[in-house]
């Protein structure tokens, strides 16, 4: 299926597919592993795809706490600020993206809207079936403009019989 320009192969919209939560959090990474389970084969996605990202995750997570005890421990307090900040630029690409694609809805629904009073104005000018030029030379079918027929003069009025001959 053929998707109009915002929208990506799977039908989902570009801005759909920003994770806000921060790659280094649980939320974050299982969110962004979980893009991989995404299959039209539903077979291909229960057998590898599913098995394979809990595995990723598993091993995300580790890390992940492992980051935690790391970065608190060490900057403590001061590490949410960082995080706040980063979570905010996330939050305005998510933004640009959908006001992109709210623009480009609305440029489509423009040309739609141009395009039927184009071919209303269009229709208006086309004369009607039938009409034919002041000479009468020329008629329109509601296509083109064709040629009548030579005029063909009236029927001359029929000779009245011969009298009947006397013997």
């Amino acid at each position: 299926m053929e998707y109009p320009e915002p929208y990506r192969a799977d039908g989902r919209l570009a801005s759909e597919e920003v994770v806000l939560a921060a790659p280094t959090s649980f939320a974050g990474s299982a969110q962004r592993i979980w893009k991989l389970t995404r299959s039209d084969n539903p077979a291909v996605r229960a057998a590898v795809l599913i098995p394979t990202a809990l595995l990723l995750i598993a091993f995300a997570w580790t890390f992940v706490a492992m980051w935690y005890v790391l970065i608190f421990g060490v900057f403590g307090l001061f590490v949410f600020p960082f995080r706040m900040f980063r979570r905010g630029s996330r939050k305005e690409k998510r933004r640009q993206l959908q006001h992109r694609e709210m623009l480009a809805q609305l440029q489509g629904v423009q040309a739609a809207q141009m395009t039927a009073a184009i071919t209303a104005q269009t229709q208006a000018q086309l004369p009607s079936y039938g009409m034919r030029t002041p000479d009468g030379a020329w008629w329109w079918d509601g296509q083109q403009w064709l040629p009548t027929a030579a005029p063909t003069p009236p029927p001359l009025p029929e000779a009245p019989p011969p009298p009947p001959l006397i013997n």
